[in-house]
């Protein structure tokens, strides 16, 4: 998903995952150098460097576990805003206040 030069053409910054595991690595553009994990705590992707080398900017790679719906409004016009359909929260997490589900016909299901 990317790989960013430094300046100096010696080393470039690239992102890897394993599974879920995003991350950015460092390493040197040289036959037998190893990679060092940039610790950034987060799931960072599509890295870019700046013209002096000093800053690093880059993507963050979120998995949403909840259901969203759109109301489509028909050929050639543009759908409404997602809604949270169903929390994928975990049980007892306040992240989300769940929702009641409906049927298409709005009835509530039980």
């Amino acid at each position: 998903m990317g790989a960013a030069w430094l300046p100096n053409s010696r080393e470039f910054v690239f992102n890897s995952e394993t599974g879920t595991n995003y991350g950015l690595w460092r390493t040197a553009a040289s036959k037998g150098a190893v990679p060092n994990r940039l610790d950034l705590g987060i799931a960072a992707a599509q890295p870019t460097i700046s013209r002096l080398g000093n800053r690093l900017a880059f993507a963050v790679i979120q998995f949403d576990l909840n259901i969203w719906r759109v109301d489509l409004k028909g050929p050639g016009k543009e759908p409404s805003h997602p809604i949270r359909f169903i929390c994928g929260a975990p049980a007892g997490n306040m992240a989300c206040t769940p929702l009641p589900l409906r049927r298409s016909d709005s009835a509530l299901v039980s």
